[in-house]
This record gives structure tokens, C-alpha cells and sequence, in this order.
């Protein structure tokens, strides 16, 4: 089993282990943030995590006019939903800066 889908305790009742799990859980956290600082301290990195966010339909007008092309977009779209928070987490600054630089590359035509 993948150390993601590992249970973070045996026993809930258990406070040495659940204390044990919310460590462990914070430095899971602390590392994944420090990823995406990484990924997004650079402009290629955040035009790579803004073209993500698109091709998940977070700017999504309307939805297909057939329920099963309505729920497959609804879930990639809640993909590009999750990306977007996980920007915000490190600050709005974050998204204004790639929202921006996206808008400077549309107008140098890249």
C-alpha cells in the first residue's frame, strides 16, 4: 500500500497515535507547500500551473448540454478548483501575479 493510502492511525482512541498522525499530517503539508513554492517561484512555473488551471475548465462559462459531458466536466473542473486553492494557500498575491503574467504573454502573443 501506497504511503498515501496507508491509515494514519490503527487505533482513533489511541492519543499517542492520533497525535502521532496530526504530526505526521503537518509535515505532509509542509512539504507539499514547499513544492508548489518551488514550482510557482519561477514565471514558467506558474505559466505551467496557470495552463493546468485552464485545461480544468476553472474559467468554465457553460456546461455541455448532455448530463454525462456535464458531470465529466463539473469533475475536472473541481481538479482546477482544487489547484486554485492550493495557489491561494500561499496567498492571493500569488494568483494576481500569474493572472498577470498570463495577460503579458497574451499580448507579446505567446
Amino acid at each position: 500500500m501506497e504511503d498515501a493510502q496507508k491509515p494514519l492511525v490503527q487505533n482513533a482512541a489511541s492519543p499517542s497515535q492520533t497525535r502521532a498522525a496530526k504530526k505526521r499530517e503537518k509535515r505532509t503539508s509542509e512539504r507539499e507547500l514547499q513544492r508548489l513554492r518551488v514550482v510557482l517561484s519561477t514565471r514558467e512555473g506558474r505559466r505551467w500551473y496557470w495552463e493546468k488551471m485552464a485545461f480544468c475548465g476553472m474559467w468554465l462559462k457553460r456546461l455541455p448540454k448532455d448530463p454525462q459531458l456535464d458531470a465529466y466536466a463539473l469533475g475536472v473542473r473541481n481538479i482546477g478548483l482544487e489547484l486554485f486553492e492550493e495557489v491561494n494557500m500561499l496567498g492571493p498575491d500569488v494568483f494576481l501575479q500569474m493572472q498577470k503574467e498570463y495577460r503579458e504573454d497574451v499580448e507579446k502573443g505567446m
